[in-house]
């Protein structure tokens, strides 16, 4: 009987009697009684039975979940807010009683209840209008006023759920959330701000540029963040932010100035010479002359004698050095910025990007590389950018000399014979395994024609005591024996910064990596002087040193693509004057400065005639020795090894005995390395 389940009985007792009771709906007219039971199981028992009453009783459900809603135990609050999603969602059109309750349950004392609250919101809005949900954005906006940061962060969590985008209210509350004491709170309202922005978000712009001068860093922070979220017309609208955003490039904190840096890439347009200034200034650039606007040039005589006498001041005083920015997040963030700033093919941001593949920094030359490539999407690059990129190669830090490896497989032309032979050098033992791959595989690019040096090379690692450089020659040899097309048939390659090199001057023009028409320099004779001249155009020399004044000044580095290497100095010349100068009486520090001066004379004595190279193995011989190593790696203990060796000779067709042992290894390969 009903009855007998109100009685003071034990609570599993009285569960036992309730429960069947209220399925079968005869305990209606006790539902008040069970809702307000002392036993706090029979309550949650009364309030799960509402979700039948709900749906043939919505008043009389309404008003019974109403005292609940607040109910001192967790599980009655949160089984009132799962009856409450059910009544939202089956009130009639313009009854928003229910979904005012799921409102006023954000700003429950318990987290779980919250949750449940925003849920239930974000399956009540399905097809209601855009006047409902506005008064509903309305009615949580309040909850950004609460005492308790976790009703705030709901708050904003709720806003989400309900984000249309023009909303100024929503946009208001979102921008005073930038003053909340709640780490949290300030976070989620920049990050739900993007969702709520008009057409024209001016007033959400001039919200955010007056936090941009807060006290606090994290404060400038997130309010920098939200600026880059606004479109570029927007911010450059209003001159103040966009001058803040520049100046927060230096701020004192690291996250600010990363955070101003990401906003600009956002906000700049290409060309933009302020913007690339600031961001070169987190990488120890010099910046480069903004020319004036019109409205400038349009000034009285005595304003322009005025501005001439404040330039003459400024010259007077001495700038402080450039230093890289102390955080390599921010470095990292002006690399990947650095593109959306300027047109692609600029050389001269160009080689400032290449300048930064020997950062101390891994993430930092990742990006750098990431950058070249977009500012030279095409294959063949200009001579200083592979002088540069090529430096790395000797650099002690293997990432460093991995990194130019592969930005060199970008920019230079093919059958390059200097460049493969400075990669068949890191092919060597003595290098880091992932530098002598990558040294191999590059040289698998840079060649488009049989080169039988390379082909020894990779015979060589073929037999290397580690296996994944086993596997490596092996999975490139055929490649490397593959016919290809014959050099003087190849089409020439085009180069990237053609268009650029017109608009730059024929200075730049000039230094593209084109081979001449003619000979090629006669190289120094042993024990004879010759001088070269370098201009003002040639920025790098290219020259390396073995020792310094007061001994003899011997060259052992030419770089790729550099001016030495144009005019034809070799690695063992003599370096014996510099504009007559002789390098003999000079300090190391005079024969640095000296080095710097344009025009420059040098002149160098060709170094001593090293005995005659042993002759290159014709390719019948390197085509015989592949075969050997391929057949050899089919009776590796590694079975990456035989898999390479198998695929390799099924590729290149060996001998009938090598391709039947070929065969029986492929029977037991994975399925995927048939």
């Amino acid at each position: 009987r009903p009855g007998l389940a109100l009685k003071p009985r034990p609570s599993s007792r009285s569960l036992f009697f309730l429960t069947p009771c209220m399925a079968m709906d005869v305990l209606d007219e006790e539902l008040d009684c069970c809702l307000s039971h002392r036993n706090s199981a029979i309550r949650l028992n009364a309030v799960k039975a509402l979700h039948r009453i709900a749906q043939r009783d919505y008043a009389r459900a309404l008003a019974a979940v109403r005292a609940r809603q607040v109910d001192g135990n967790l599980e009655v609050r949160q089984a009132a807010v799962e009856v409450l999603s059910v009544l939202a969602r089956a009130a009639e059109p313009g009854d928003g009683r229910a979904l005012g309750m799921l409102v006023a349950r954000l700003a429950d004392w318990e987290l779980g209840v919250r949750q449940l609250a925003v849920d239930a919101l974000a399956q009540a809005i399905t097809g209601m209008d855009e006047e409902a949900q506005a008064e509903m954005l309305t009615a949580i906006c309040t909850h950004l006023k609460s005492w308790q940061g976790g009703v705030r962060r709901t708050a904003v969590s709720a806003m989400c759920v309900l984000a249309r985008s023009g909303n100024e209210r929503a946009v208001e509350a979102l921008c005073s959330c930038l003053n909340d004491p709640d780490a949290e709170v300030r976070t989620a309202a920049i990050r739900a701000l993007p969702l709520f922005l008009p057409e024209d978000p001016s007033g959400a712009a001039k919200g955010l540029g007056g936090h941009l001068t807060h006290a606090e860093a994290d404060v400038r922070q997130l309010a920098t963040r939200g600026l880059g979220c606004m479109v570029g017309k927007v911010v450059n609208a209003h001159p103040e932010i966009r001058a803040l955003l520049l100046q927060h490039t230096s701020d004192p904190e690291a996250e600010v100035r990363q955070a101003a840096v990401e906003a600009l890439a956002q906000v700049s347009q290409p060309g933009d010479l302020k913007a690339l200034n600031a961001l070169c200034s987190r990488l120890a650039v010099p910046p480069v002359p903004v020319p004036p606007d019109s409205s400038e040039e349009s000034s009285d005589d005595g304003t322009e004698e005025e501005e001439e006498e404040a330039e003459g001041e400024q010259e007077e005083t001495p700038e402080p050095p450039l230093e890289d920015d102390s955080s390599w997040a921010v470095r990292r963030a002006a690399l990947q910025a650095i593109p959306s700033v300027v047109e692609p093919g600029d050389e001269r941001v160009a080689e400032i990007v290449a300048a930064r593949l020997q950062d101390e920094s891994r993430e930092v030359r990742r990006a750098a590389l990431e950058a070249l490539r977009a500012l030279s999407p095409e294959a063949g690059g200009c001579r200083s950018l592979i002088c540069i990129a090529a430096e790395g190669l000797d650099h002690p830090l293997a990432g460093v000399r991995l990194v130019a490896i592969s930005a060199l497989v970008h920019l230079l032309d093919k059958d390059y014979e200097r460049a493969v032979t400075k990669l068949l050098e890191h092919t060597q033992h003595g290098e880091g395994l992932e530098v002598r791959r990558a040294a191999l595989e590059a040289l698998a690019v840079c060649v488009s024609t049989f080169n039988g040096r390379v082909v020894q090379a990779a015979v060589t690692c073929a037999e290397d005591p580690n296996a994944d450089m086993r596997s490596t020659a092996l999975r490139l040899l055929p490649e490397l024996l593959q016919p290809k097309q014959d050099a003087k048939d190849r089409k020439p390659m085009p180069r990237q910064g053609a268009k650029n090199s017109r608009s730059t001057g024929d200075s730049r023009a000039a230094g593209r990596l084109t081979r001449p028409q003619g000979r090629e320099p006669a190289p120094p004779q042993p024990g004879v002087a010759l001088v070269f001249t370098a201009e003002e155009t040639d920025a790098r020399l290219g020259l390396g040193f073995a020792s310094v004044p007061p001994a003899p000044v011997l060259i052992n580095r030419v770089g790729l693509a550099s001016w030495a290497e144009r005019v034809g100095v070799e690695v063992g010349s003599e370096l014996t004057e510099l504009n007559e100068a002789i390098t003999a009486d000079m300090t190391p520090e005079e024969l640095e400065e000296a080095l710097e001066e344009r025009p420059l004379t040098v002149t160098v004595i060709g170094p001593v005639q090293q005995a005659d190279q042993p002759p290159e193995p014709q390719p019948e011989e390197l085509r015989a020795a592949a075969l050997a190593a391929m057949a050899s790696g089919l009776r590796d203990r590694d079975a990456r090894v035989r898999t390479a060796a198998s695929q390799a000779l099924a590729i290149c067709g060996g001998e009938p005995a090598v391709r039947a042992q070929s065969m029986r290894v492929k029977q037991w390969l994975p399925q995927d390395a048939k």
